[in-house]
């Protein structure tokens, strides 16, 4: 009932008001970049301590060093904390390309399965082990999977070299809906908070503007949005092989010419985020059940797209969906010279075998629909520390009153094209 009645009132400020959804969005910008900036800091000071020490940081020790953190990144200004948020995510986002390049160099991480048990059949000394017919039906469909899914050695080196892998298998949820969702596997004693584990991956959108139709189409809709008006569409497959510099508009394209004038016999394939980098099943984390906070969070990952070379960007589970360029009023928060993703960050130690789970309504997948799922309910709220106390912005009282509850009725319900938070 409480949420019936917020999204009701929440209906005709936003009819009324667009400076209210200004404000949201500056508390956004100041809440996103000071949680980020925490975890970057806390997981720097436990990392440093085990190098030097050689042990983890005790619970004391840690809530200590959380307190005169949080004390400091208050009197920090929001650049400042955005500063230290993208530095960090991109230290830890190289650490994950390279690691990946490094253990399969030139290699394919696509590849097809029909050739690989083709190349296994062909190694059989007596082809009257089986009828020999039936190697037409077993190849007829050309599949093709992600290296890490069909050698398994492949699997393990990057799990050994990365300290841990995110397994997607049957939720530990009881509800009819739960599904698949994502394990952590590690021989560690725990992987530390502030760890960016992954990527939810897809097409970038950058000031994404759907028309009211769509938005009343009453259909689920399989993209998420950000304060900045970015949006991931982490449904759409993603084209192979990688070529960098290429956005979605033109390239088969720019492929097709590539391929006349280097004389490759390349075809271009479409394939899910998670093919791209095996750590890109952010978009398959379930949001946590009654009473469970979540243990993971999304934060923005903001790279230059000249950062990462192509060797390296060919893991990167994103593509931008066009180059146009936008003027300085049109690109708001987003630079149309940086790749926006979504990293996945863990809220605290994760041990072995734990599922993740996030915050769903921090993500505002349900646009235009008429009910929320039932098991959408509002987590309890994250530790004090991770809070900014002190917003530059002026906000309103009602924006500051309000943004606890914002959530809890899916903010996108307004179906306003000029709203897309969080």
């Amino acid at each position: 009932m409480q949420n019936e009645f917020l999204y009701l009132l929440l209906r005709k400020i936003g009819v009324a008001s667009p400076i209210f959804h200004k404000h949201y969005r500056n508390l956004k910008h100041e809440d996103i970049g000071f949680k980020g900036a925490m975890l970057a800091r806390i997981r720097q000071a436990a990392l440093n301590y085990r190098r030097s020490h050689a042990k983890w940081l005790d619970q004391d020790s840690l809530q200590k060093i959380k307190e005169e953190t949080n004390e400091e990144l208050n009197n920090l200004e929001v650049e400042e904390h955005w500063e230290i948020t993208k530095a960090d995510l991109i230290e830890q986002t190289y650490n994950n390309l390279r690691n990946l390049h490094k253990i399969l160099k030139n290699r394919d991480h696509v590849v097809s399965l029909r050739m690989e048990r083709l190349s296994s059949a062909q190694n059989i000394i007596d082809p009257n082990m089986f009828p020999i017919f039936s190697l037409k039906d077993e190849f007829e469909t050309q599949t093709y999977f992600p290296i890490w899914q069909t050698d398994t050695e492949i699997k393990e080196l990057i799990a050994k070299t990365m300290k841990y892998s995110l397994e997607v298998k049957l939720s530990s949820l009881e509800h009819h809906e739960a599904g698949n969702g994502v394990f952590l596997k590690t021989d560690e004693e725990f992987i530390p908070e502030g760890t960016m584990l992954g990527f939810i991956p897809g097409v970038i959108h950058p000031n994404f503007d759907p028309s009211p139709a769509s938005l009343e189409s009453k259909e689920e809709r399989k993209y998420i949005h950000r304060y900045d008006l970015t949006m991931i569409d982490f449904s759409a497959k993603l084209p192979f092989p990688y070529r960098h510099g290429l956005n979605l508009e033109d390239y088969e394209d720019k492929f097709e010419s590539y391929s006349k004038i280097y004389k490759t016999n390349e075809t271009v394939l479409y394939v899910p985020g998670e093919s791209y980098n095996p750590y890109a099943v952010g978009h398959r984390i379930n949001h946590p059940p009654p009473q469970t906070l979540p243990n993971v969070i999304v934060l923005d990952l903001i790279i230059p797209r000249a950062f990462f070379t192509g060797d390296y960007l060919k893991y990167f589970p994103y593509i931008i969906s066009d180059a146009r360029k936008k003027s300085d009023k049109e690109k708001g928060f987003f630079n149309t010279d940086c790749y926006h993703g979504l990293a996945v960050v863990a809220l605290r130690n994760l041990k072995n075998g734990e599922e993740l789970f996030m915050d769903y309504n921090e993500l505002f997948l349900y646009m235009g629909v008429d009910k929320l799922p039932d098991w959408l309910v509002e987590p309890p709220p994250l530790d004090d520390l991770l809070l900014k106390r002190r917003y530059e912005h002026k906000l309103t009282p009602l924006t500051l009153f309000l943004h606890p509850y914002l959530k809890s009725v899916s903010y996108t319900h307004l179906t306003l094209p000029t709203i897309y938070s969080v």
